[in-house]
């Protein structure tokens, strides 16, 4: 990547901001004032926000966090209104790539876009896909470009410091692994995980085989209880059988009997029933005689009375014989009296014979009264023999059909009883069992299969975590990068200190058991200083970390397909002494030249951007970007 222009508006400590990089020098120092301290200082005028303003145009991200920090409007220049806009122009390989990244925009608000020679790149795209399309475009990340652009005396350690430590960082930039040390201990607890849960399903393995052998037991003692019950099933089923063969026997010939006892009070009561309609019909013809009886002696009442009237009529025409007539007043003829006597006595024979005929009526109907009374005397006491008959019949019959109901009872409650003896208590109980097995015999089956699998994750976890140990994949990597990591410090170390240094990295150490253990020591031969690092002056090694740094720097991006062709040192130089900060501003002006990058195998750089606050050297460059801060707010100028 060659960078062609930059720029941002209300940026950090900037309210507009833009730099174009033709006709400038390749080396670039980078001054400044910040007339908001009483005392002429440097520090705080916004130098290191340049590089802070290059790095959010690509990535969305300062190289100091501050979004990260103090949140993602921290970037936004204080009191400013309107956000804020950064943009960057820069040549790739593909094309020329324009980036312009907002921050609460009255028109844009937080939206990233991008064009590659005019076209738009992005469109559509969420944010996220937006960084990953950019960076891929660019052929490096936010962390890659950090660890291989920037060398800051604040955000690089030296290397002094960290003797006898653990070369977390120090590994991290070289080699590209974020958290080497995180991976290797994320996998330590994926082996602890699989250790734990090889342990749980041991023990459930132990649990299910343990539980399969109290099933196997259980369903043996059932199995055994089973055969004992069929067989007193079997003796009780017998004796069940003759108990209601028995019964229901009896219950047939209680039935028998039954039907036998209410045939008889059927045909009792049908002989009574005759008897009756034959003692109504009596009973009826007595009432009639009864009836004929006295019509005849009401008739013969009657009669008498007129033969009686009859009689007197013709006493009373005899003896008024020459009297006076009483029906027509004359004079009664003895001639008359003779004949009206005469036919007086006439209807009195008449009247007497019919009193007699009636009193013949009245004697013949009496007799058949009494006759017909006689008969109805004799058919009561036959109703009463039968009425007798009927009444014991029907009590047997009710007698009977009680013990018939009580031997049907009996006989449903035998069989009730071995319809209960036929049902087999402990097959369900033996089923339950039986499936209670197979379902364990199948987690059994799936424990088995988890823990094989479980112990095969275990050697993969551990194989990884043996890969991420000192002695595994880092010691191979870092094997092959220490020796041109030795070879390029040498060289940077002998262009700064007129080859009196030489320093020889060792980033492992082996243990008195064979392993190895991260242990990054730094050897120093120094024919003016101290032999160990941390012996030496603040500016020897200033030397020692710059060598290093460049030397990273230039593995990292070797690993870039064109590299990225950008350098900022921010303050790395300070603590060098005149001597050799001329010869480190001398080194990286070489490192410009593409010649004499060539000669040495080293990747030109386009730009390099130098913060210092030495004041001697700025006479060795040809480009002087001035930032001064005036009332909290930055400006960017050249000097002439």
């Amino acid at each position: 990547m060659r960078l062609i222009s930059f720029g941002a508006k209300n940026f950090l400590g900037y309210s507009e901001l833009e730099l174009k990089l033709a006709g400038l020098d390749p080396l670039i120092l980078i001054d400044g004032r910040n007339h908001d301290f009483a005392d002429a200082s440097s520090n705080g005028s916004g130098k290191s926000s340049i590089s802070e303003c290059i790095a959010y145009a690509l990535f969305g991200k300062t190289i100091r966090n501050v979004e990260a920090r103090y949140g993602k409007e921290s970037i936004i220049h204080t009191g400013a209104k309107g956000g804020t806009s950064v943009w960057l122009e820069a040549e790739l390989p593909t094309g020329k790539l324009r980036i312009e990244r907002y921050r609460q925009h009255p028109e844009y608000e937080n939206k990233i876009r991008a064009w590659l020679d005019g076209q738009d790149v992005i469109r559509g795209r969420v944010a996220s896909e937006t960084d990953d399309r950019i960076a891929q475009l660019l052929g490096f990340d936010y962390d890659l470009f950090c660890r291989a652009v920037v060398i800051h005396s604040r955000l690089t350690e030296s290397f002094s410091t960290v003797e006898n430590r653990y070369i977390k960082s120090i590994t991290e930039r070289l080699l590209g692994l974020r958290d080497f040390d995180g991976l290797r201990k994320y996998v330590k607890g994926q082996v602890d995980k699989c250790g734990s849960e090889t342990a749980q399903l041991e023990i459930k393995l132990s649990n299910t085989i343990a539980r399969l052998e109290e099933l196997e037991s259980e369903l043996e003692a059932l199995q055994e209880k089973q055969k004992t019950h069929q067989h007193e099933q079997s003796v009780m089923g017998q004796r069940l059988a003759q108990e209601i063969k028995a019964c229901s026997d009896k219950t047939t010939q209680f039935s028998k009997t039954h039907s036998i006892a209410k045939e008889s009070a059927d045909k009792f009561q049908g002989q009574l029933d005759k008897l009756n309609r034959e003692r109504q019909k009596i009973k009826d013809a007595a009432s009639e005689q009864d009836a004929v009886k006295i019509k005849a002696e009401r008739k013969q009442a009657e009669l008498g009375a007129e033969l009686r009237i009859a009689t007197q009529q013709a006493q009373r025409y005899t003896n008024m014989s020459g009297k006076t007539c009483p029906e027509c007043d004359q004079v009664v003829s003895a001639a008359h009296v003779k004949a009206k006597v005469k036919e007086l006595e006439n209807r009195l024979i008449d009247l007497k014979r019919k009193v007699k005929t009636a009193l013949t009526v009245v004697t013949t109907q009496a007799e058949s009264v009494v006759k017909t009374k006689q008969e109805l005397e004799q058919l009561d006491n036959q109703c009463g023999d039968l009425r007798n008959s009927v009444s014991n019949s029907e009590r047997d019959a009710a007698t009977i059909a009680e013990k018939l109901r009580n031997e049907r009872i009996q006989l449903k409650r035998l069989q009730e009883q071995k319809e209960e003896l036929a049902v087999d208590p402990y097959a369900e109980l033996i089923a339950n069992v039986k499936a209670l097995s197979i379902n364990k015999e199948n987690e059994l089956a799936k424990a088995q299969a988890d823990l094989k699998d479980q112990e095969e994750r275990k050697r993969y976890t551990e194989f990884w975590l043996y890969a991420f140990s000192p002695n595994g994949m880092r010691s191979f990597m870092l094997d092959g990068a220490t020796p041109m990591l030795n070879q390029l410090a040498n060289f940077y170390l002998e262009q700064l200190t007129d080859n009196t240094m030489a320093l020889r990295l060792n980033t492992v150490k082996s243990n008195k058991d064979g392993t190895y253990k991260d242990k990054f020591d730094i050897d120093v031969t120094n024919e003016s200083g101290a032999n160990v690092l941390g012996g030496n002056s603040d500016g020897e090694t200033g030397c020692v970390d710059l060598a290093l740094n460049l030397a990273m720097s230039d593995l990292l991006e070797s690993r870039i397909k064109g590299g990225i062709g950008l350098l900022f040192i921010d303050q790395a130089l300070d603590l060098l002494d005149s001597s050799r900060a001329a010869l480190a501003v001398r080194l990286l002006r070489q490192k410009t030249e593409s010649a004499w990058c060539k000669e040495h195998g080293i990747v030109v750089k386009d730009h390099v951007f130098l913060i210092s606050h030495k004041l001697d050297i700025q006479d060795s460059f040809n480009s002087v970007l001035y930032v001064e801060k005036h009332n909290g707010t930055c400006r960017l100028g050249q000097k002439a």
